[in-house]
C-alpha cells in the first residue's frame, strides 16, 4: 500500500513539473504596462544628475509598481518579475557610476534583462513603435 501511495505521489509530482507552459495571448494593457516599464528604463541615464536621474527613476518604479499589481498567471508573473530585475540593474549601474566605477559590465546586464522582457512579450521597439515578434539578435 506504502509502495503505491509513494509511486502515485512521485507520478503526481513528475506529472506537475512538465505541465505545458502557458502560451495564450496576453492581456493587452498588461503588455502596454510592459512596454511603458522598457520605455521608462531608457530613458534612463545613469550618470545623470541627481536631478535628472531621480524623478526618471521614480517613473520607473512607479510603472514596474503598476505592471506588478496587474499581473495575473505565471506568464504575466514571470514578465513581472523581469521588470523587477531592470529596476535592480538601473539601481546597480547608478551606484556604479556615482561611485566612478565601469558601468560597461552593469549596463551589458541590464540590456540583457530588457531583450528577456522584450523576447516574452514577443514585442520590440521599431524606431519609436512597438511592434510584434522578438527582438533582432544582437
Amino acid at each position: 500500500m506504502k509502495l503505491i501511495l509513494l509511486t502515485a505521489s512521485t507520478l503526481l509530482f513528475v506529472l506537475s513539473q512538465n505541465l505545458p507552459v502557458e502560451k495564450g495571448p496576453l492581456r493587452n494593457s498588461f503588455v502596454t504596462a510592459a512596454e511603458a516599464v522598457l520605455d521608462s528604463a531608457a530613458a534612463i541615464d545613469v550618470t545623470a544628475t541627481d536631478s535628472a536621474y531621480s524623478p526618471l527613476f521614480t517613473h520607473l518604479q512607479d510603472t514596474r509598481a503598476y505592471l506588478d499589481s496587474m499581473a495575473e498567471g505565471d506568464r504575466e508573473l514571470g514578465i513581472a518579475s523581469n521588470a523587477k530585475d531592470i529596476i535592480f540593474f538601473v539601481s546597480a549601474c547608478r551606484l556604479q557610476a556615482k561611485n566612478g566605477a565601469s558601468t560597461d559590465k552593469c549596463l551589458t546586464q541590464l540590456t540583457t534583462a530588457r531583450i528577456r522582457m522584450m523576447q516574452q512579450l514577443n514585442r520590440h521597439k521599431s524606431g519609436e513603435l512597438w511592434v510584434e515578434g522578438p527582438p533582432a539578435a544582437r
